[in-house]
């Protein structure tokens, strides 16, 4: 998957604990 869709799908969600740092580099 793209780190971008990761982003898209988990960065709305991963925004209340914390940044999509993880998601984000996990591509």
């Amino acid at each position: 998957m793209d780190s971008g869709t990761l982003v898209m799908a988990f960065g709305y969600g991963n925004a209340t604990f914390g940044p999509p740092t993880t998601f984000s580099t996990g591509s």
